[in-house]
């Protein structure tokens, strides 16, 4: 196997950053008589992979499509699942919530569903959680690896009036809250209160925490840090 940018991966490194079935399925998706491109180091291959993996189980499960359905059969190690409605976690979905400490992935999958997960979307949480550890560590782009920045971003200088004023707010919503349900609420009731766009207001404090205008779900990510830490770095965005 090739890939975009010339690097050889044998099939040891591609079972090492790909469960056995979706590593199958990169091959089995394609043309036997073609040569397989794939550039899985700081580009989005693998999560785009596991998206059309996702694509043809969901085919396989309520017979949408029987070339996609036949390609996730062919991908299959052992016995092939049964045909029945199943959670599919996204993998880059995965990837945010795994960075979040305090968002158990199971109990949010379980959330999202609003009902017990079966053994098989267990297996599948499990499994993504464990590949998508292994994209962030090795191949993701550095984007992707969402941390606060050491120190206060240059993109903070981008912030208009009302970018400032709705994170001099936020400040309080952050102290009084510990649930990230109702922090993300009142959030957003905060734009409304203040005649502001939410888009905008988000990515303020995005801007001021990594300095970038997207982020992962804002009141998971501002509650997973010690809240002087983040009050502090919101006071000095607002300076």
């Amino acid at each position: 196997m090739s890939t975009s940018k010339g690097i050889g991966l044998k099939a040891r490194d591609i079972t090492e950053l790909l469960p056995a079935s979706v590593a199958r399925f990169l091959f089995c998706r394609s043309d036997y008589r073609q040569t397989v491109e794939f550039e899985p180091i700081g580009t989005m291959a693998i999560p785009d992979l596991f998206d059309e993996y996702d694509r043809c189980f969901k085919a396989f499960i309520d017979d949408s499509d029987e070339n996609l359905s036949r390609a996730f059969e062919m991908s299959q190690i052992g016995e092939i699942p049964h045909k029945k409605e199943t959670l599919l976690p996204r993998f880059r979905d995965v990837v945010n919530y795994i960075q979040m400490p305090n968002v158990d992935v199971l109990k949010k999958y379980e959330e999202i569903k609003g009902a017990k997960l079966s053994d098989i979307e267990i297996n599948l949480i499990n499994e993504r959680a464990k590949y998508a550890k292994i994209w962030l560590e090795k191949y993701a782009p550095e984007e992707f690896r969402i941390k606060i920045s050491e120190s206060l971003p240059q993109k903070v200088k981008d912030l208009s009036k009302e970018q400032k004023q709705f994170l001099k707010k936020a400040i309080d919503l952050i102290e009084e809250n510990d649930d990230p349900e109702k922090l993300q609420l009142a959030l957003y009731d905060l734009t409304k209160k203040l005649k502001v766009d939410a888009k905008k207001s988000f990515s303020a404090i995005y801007m001021a925490l990594i300095g970038k205008e997207f982020g992962p779900k804002a009141a998971w990510f501002l509650l997973q840090y010690p809240k002087e830490q983040v009050i502090k770095r919101l006071e000095e965005a607002t300076r």
